[in-house]
């Protein structure tokens, strides 16, 4: 295994674990990578600035990833993807050239395709820190391969090692890297030493667990929000000291989608009719600030932007305020999902259409809009780097469209 520094537990600071984060939102250059999901700073939000949302861009590439539904994450000009191969019955991870598509290499382990009314295959994404990836999958296994080559440096299978219940369909959140450690969110948060894989701490068991969790800071320190089964608990990241637990589920115990942070709040929600919440925090108890039935949340989260959430009712797009008051709605989308990119939305419909619209509570009115993915269902986000747009489909299609070169100086 190779040698890599780590921080001493006892000197994490605040500022060094929000660090990547703060940078990547206060960045003031053009281009920026899409390291893991949700984005440069896991909110579904970024500054890549340097395009113009006005025309459709032009394809550059398209190719074949294998069945799921797992989004690229893109670093240092390489894309790396997760896909199932059912003739052979195993899940590829895939690095490719982020601007041609070009096949860098590849890493394969047995799987089953799980196709539980979804149609099966990958669910959650990798995650790019440094030389290395880290990936989890369906079964509680957890890989770490050098990013250069797709060798492994680490494997196991946390699901055996920690006594996990598997969800009804399967590990889904996917590997949060903050400086010395990885965190996974299994039911049980589970987190590990990044350089000896050594667990630091491991949470109680939430029950079912679908959602990747964020960091953010409360009471002056590091802390993660993350939703299970049972509900909304928030840890603290260097302890794992259980600070607050939030009761919240719906009729199926599927909370998929990942909290967003508001100030020192926590926003979460729920499909199934469940609905939505602003949580915050005072003398040791959760206090709900609101709560209402205008959001429900099914596969993908909300994103936010200016004081406003962004996000799909089920099958409609809308906007909220902060008080939970609906802005505007848009239907005809599908179950679809949406990001944020230099204040514009980027909204992937659930046939496969791209559109792209100013991020105004004011309306939707999209300023370009263009089919990008035919087929299976479109419930990965799409993902913007350095002005490339990538979507993805359910049945293995991802596609690359340029939207540098539209009279960007």
């Amino acid at each position: 295994m190779k040698t890599r520094r780590s921080v001493p537990l006892f000197a994490i600071s605040v500022g060094m674990i929000l660090a990547p984060f703060a940078s990547a939102v206060c960045s003031t250059g053009k281009g920026m990578d899409w390291p893991r999901f949700g984005g440069p700073h896991g909110t579904g939000v970024t500054d890549d600035a340097g395009w113009k949302p006005d025309a459709p861009g032009p394809e550059m590439w398209r190719r074949s990833v294998g069945l799921g539904y797992s989004a690229p994450s893109i670093s240092e000009g390489r894309l790396y993807t997760v896909g199932f191969d059912e003739d052979e019955s195993i899940d590829i991870i895939y690095c490719l050239d982020a601007i041609t598509g070009e096949e860098l290499w590849t890493h394969s382990d047995s799987a089953n395709l799980d196709d539980l009314y979804h149609g099966g295959g990958s669910l959650s994404t990798p995650s790019v820190e440094g030389d290395l990836v880290y990936i989890s999958n369906r079964d509680g296994e957890f890989l770490c391969l050098d990013a250069e080559d797709g060798l492994e440096v680490h494997a196991a299978n946390l699901a055996d090692d920690f006594e996990l219940t598997r969800p009804k369909w399967g590990f889904s959140a996917s590997p949060l890297v903050l400086e010395d450690r990885v965190v996974l969110n299994m039911g049980k948060v589970i987190v590990l030493d990044k350089e000896s894989f050594e667990p630091l701490w491991v949470s109680r068991d939430f029950g079912h667990a679908y959602s990747t969790p964020v960091v953010f800071e409360h009471g002056g320190k590091p802390c993660l929000a993350t939703v299970a089964g049972t509900g909304l608990a928030v840890l603290d990241l260097e302890s794992g000291e259980e600070l607050y637990h939030h009761p919240f589920k719906d009729k199926y115990d599927v909370l998929a989608s990942t909290p967003v942070i508001v100030d020192d709040q926590v926003f979460i929600s729920a499909g199934h009719g469940q609905g939505c919440l602003l949580v915050g925090f005072e003398e040791g108890k959760t206090k709900v600030a609101w709560e209402n039935k205008d959001m429900n949340t099914h596969m993908n989260g909300c994103v936010l932007w200016e004081g406003h959430l962004y996000g799909f009712d089920r099958k409609i797009l809308k906007c909220l305020d902060l008080d939970g008051k609906e802005m505007w709605r848009q239907r005809g989308l599908g179950e679809g999902t949406v990001v944020v990119a230099n204040g514009h939305l980027l909204v992937l419909s659930e046939p496969g259409e791209l559109l792209i619209a100013p991020a105004s509570p004011e309306k939707f009115e999209p300023a370009s809009q263009q089919t990008t993915v035919n087929g299976g269902k479109c419930w990965t986000t799409p993902v913007i780097s350095h002005g490339l747009i990538y979507t993805r489909n359910s049945i293995g299609d991802l596609a690359c469209h340029d939207y540098r070169g539209l009279g960007t100086e």
